[in-house]
């Protein structure tokens, strides 16, 4: 329909209109001289597929660009639907071509060690004035790359923010590759604030942030490394927050993350405004641009990704990321593999069939009742395929040889140690960072041990697992990215095996099969957002394996 709108304050008559509804243009002439209606008329049926509603007296076409083209240039007037998908369908198109660093000369006195990549790596932290990110995929060396640009610089003294357990690999890795002594360098500890000797290098991790902020603000840092920064993902938690007052204060900022995006977008934002305020302001425009804003009857949620490649054109600039495959060829194969486990458990399938209908009268406000019985449920899991896990691993140590056990729940750690006690060691978020440590050494030494037990949250980053060629994973996490990283204790540098191995094991018809599907969809929105293509994290076949299963269980 014809319609006024106002313009410069005078009221104008729109005679050719066009509206948008579900992929649809619905285009309108009213009350055209003779001359006009003929031209307008014919503009429109040059569109092969234009078809006349003589009840609406509308004209419909396709919503091709080729059809908006050519109403926008004879001058027919868009609606907002109108105008917003025409906006959407010219905005620039970004290419994202690899950084070159050949022609950008450092001296390299003192970098002997390091492999070509990590060269590029200091190359392209130094050249963007001392700041950047290095997100080069996990286990290929983004410690010896900032360790690099700080020997490159001589910008003293450098803060080290990182989580606690990495605190002692901080240091043996400085003490490794720089001369720098022992007695230059400060591990803080705790929160209660006490001064110190001045020191080259000061290591704290993000627990106590906040109760330093003041004094290493006063301190005048030249340089920042925010290690494993994915742990700023939420910018109002109050490690976000006192990260943020500490970093503004420094000029030179390096942050370190193989998964800069742990889940959604939206968990970039902190670093990416600390970088580049100017094309980063604000966090609800990040939200509202790049997050999927939906509603959900109660409040916004932005679970998702959109407008994905002006957001990597837009972080192109400030970050350097290589995958393995990329640069190091050398290494061995990975295969990710997901077995099937047969349960049965009445215990399981009647809560989750109390879940099910509770769920589906589910509020906001709930939402941390909800995560206990989801939490609960993939106890149960476990527990319904508790004896073929044990099963399978007692298989897998008889013809090979070691391996690491990634687990979720204390009660599955426990069970496993009493079975394995004697060919174990054990790491969970209890485990001190010397005792963490030995276990480690003990692993990778030892002959007689043949299992590291890990709980998941507590190992995936940090730890050298190189002895062995295989992990098996018997609980999901909520997300990709935290399984990629506990894989990659084993598929790094210094792992000589012919081919890795990632083994999952999951119970049929159970919630294992909502979290493969759930890791599978979060997978492709980071990858896609980091490295410009979707990419699947399970075989896909999987999925329909389960599908089946849960169905032969139901009949």
């Amino acid at each position: 329909m014809a319609e006024y709108y106002k313009k410069k304050k005078k009221y104008k008559y729109v005679r050719k209109h066009v509206e948008y509804d579900n992929n649809e243009l619905s285009i309108k002439i009213a009350n055209p001289n003779k001359e006009s209606f003929n031209k307008w008329l014919k503009i429109i049926q040059s569109i092969p597929e234009a078809e006349f509603n003589s009840s609406s007296r509308y004209w419909n076409v396709t919503a091709t660009k080729k059809n908006m083209r050519i109403l926008n240039e004879a001058s027919f007037h868009f609606d907002d639907k109108s105008k917003d998908l025409w906006s959407r369908m010219n905005r620039k198109k970004f290419k994202i071509k690899p950084h070159d660093l050949s022609d950008y000369k450092i001296d390299e006195t003192g970098l002997d060690k390091l492999r070509p990549y990590q060269i590029d790596g200091v190359k392209f932290i130094d050249r963007n004035e001392g700041s950047g990110i290095i997100g080069d995929d996990m286990g290929i060396g983004k410690t010896i790359q900032a360790i690099g640009c700080f020997v490159l610089s001589q910008q003293f003294p450098v803060l080290i923010i990182c989580p606690s357990y990495l605190k002692l690999n901080w240091l043996r890795e400085i003490l490794k590759w720089t001369k720098i002594s022992e007695k230059r360098i400060e591990i803080l500890q705790g929160n209660s604030v006490y001064s110190f000797e001045r020191k080259k290098i000061v290591i704290i991790n993000y627990d106590i942030l906040d109760s330093w902020i003041r004094f290493l603000i006063e301190y005048k840092f030249k340089i920042i490394i925010g290690d494993e920064i994915q742990y700023c993902g939420n910018p109002g938690s109050k490690r976000s927050v006192a990260f943020t007052k500490i970093t503004r204060s420094i000029e030179r900022k390096i942050f370190l993350s193989g998964t800069p995006i742990m889940n959604f977008p939206k968990e970039f934002f902190t670093i990416l405004n600390l970088l580049d305020v100017e094309n980063f302001p604000n966090y609800y425009k990040f939200l509202y641009r790049y997050c999927d804003p939906t509603h959900n009857g109660f409040d916004w949620q932005y679970k998702g990704a959109t407008n994905i490649a002006e957001l990597r054109s837009l972080v192109h600039p400030l970050m350097i990321r290589r995958l393995k495959k990329e640069v190091l060829p050398e290494l061995p194969e990975k295969q990710r593999i997901t077995i099937l486990l047969e349960i049965e458990s009445v215990e399981y399938n009647e809560r989750d069939n109390a879940l099910i209908g509770w769920s589906k009268t589910l509020r906001a406000k709930e939402k941390s009742t909800a995560e206990k019985n989801f939490s609960f449920l993939k106890q149960l899991a476990y527990r319904a395929k508790k004896e073929s896990v044990i099963k399978w691993i007692k298989d897998y140590i008889l013809s090979n040889d070691k391996i690491v056990v990634f687990a979720y729940h204390i009660e599955a750690l426990d069970d496993l140690q009493k079975v394995f006690k004697d060919i174990s060691v054990r790491v969970d978020g209890s485990v001190s960072m010397i005792d963490r440590q030995k276990a480690e050494d003990e692993f990778q030494t030892n002959s007689k041990i043949k299992i590291f037990l890990g709980q998941i949250q507590a190992c995936s980053t940090g730890i050298n697992l190189t002895a062995a060629s295989a992990t098996v994973t018997i609980e999901f996490v909520w997300n990709s990215k935290r399984h990629e990283q506990a894989e990659d204790r084993i598929h790094r540098i210094g792992n000589e095996a012919e081919a890795i191995f990632a083994y999952y094991l999951a119970a049929a018809g159970t919630i294992d099969e909502y979290l493969i599907k759930l890791i599978q969809k979060k997978n492709k929105n980071i990858t896609n957002v980091l490295d410009g293509k979707e990419e699947k994290f399970f075989d896909l076949d999987i999925l329909d394996e389960i599908v089946e299963i849960y169905k032969r269980r139901e009949t």
